[in-house]
């Protein structure tokens, strides 16, 4: 709920909201990916009860500031600051964007203690997309960056990427569009190969070959990976069937993987 809201100041000054979560023991930090808020994650915390889990809002998106030219290190540095209000040991949850942000954030970290990330995307698979997002922002066309992030990074049908414009949740969609830039570029480097803790890639058995595959060359990166799929799940396994995600999650949070 809103009034368990708290902030705190990222390392450039933008003030970053996040959300406690009630319980003991072990404790997540979720991290949600493009035009997600902290509802996001609504379904997994009631499949894990009594378990902390807190949840950041990124810069831009929902109750969190943003600042022109922000980058995924100024992203990184706000996870960080949240950790940092948390003092103590976390698991880090991210979904999409969110996941590679959670990866990024577990490097020189002491307090994460591990990593669950859903379906980290590849890269856009095709060339020029942040300069075409960043040219249509500035021209004030909000609509157009939502579609063309969901058809030339995404790859969704134009038709249905069109449609979404139109559907419920387009306004908060809309007021997200500048954020966009960030999952592009998170989207667009490498996933560093540092983190030495224990790091579990879940993907959906109904997602594209192209994910699976990235996933694998992610997992090969990484001194301490496994990658697990979800049976019937695609991209947004975490809201259609978070009771599938929960046994991974708590695995993670009680195991070393």
């Amino acid at each position: 709920m809103a009034e368990d809201m708290r902030t705190v100041e990222s390392a450039d000054g933008c003030v970053i909201a996040w959300y406690p979560g009630s319980g003991v023991g072990p404790r997540l930090l979720c991290v949600g990916g493009a035009f997600s808020g902290r509802t996001l994650w609504d379904g997994l915390i009631a499949c894990l009860p009594g378990v902390p889990v807190h949840v950041v809002e990124r810069r831009g998106h929902g109750l969190s500031a943003d600042r022109p030219g922000s980058g995924p290190a100024d992203e990184v540095a706000d996870v960080h600051a949240v950790l940092r209000e948390i003092g103590e040991p976390v698991v880090l949850v991210g979904h999409s964007s969110g996941a590679l942000l959670a990866l990024r954030a577990a490097v020189d970290a002491p307090l994460v203690r591990g990593v669950v990330a859903y379906e980290p995307p590849p890269p856009p698979p095709i060339a020029g997309v942040e300069d075409r997002l960043r040219a249509l922002l500035a021209a004030g066309d909000r609509a157009g960056a939502v579609t063309r992030f969901l058809v030339d990074a995404v790859g969704m049908p134009e038709r249905l990427a069109r449609a979404r414009l139109t559907a419920p949740g387009a306004e908060s969609d809309l007021a997200m569009a500048h954020t966009l830039v960030h999952d592009v570029q998170l989207a667009e480097e490498s996933v560093p190969a540092e983190p030495s803790n224990p790091v579990l890639l879940l993907l959906g058995d109904q997602s594209p070959p192209r994910m699976a595959d990235h996933l694998h060359a992610v997992a090969q990166r990484l001194p301490h990976a496994v990658v697990r799929s979800l049976p019937g799940q695609a991209h947004f396994a975490l809201t259609a069937a978070p009771e599938l995600i929960a046994p991974h999650v708590l695995e993670a949070l009680t195991t070393r993987l």
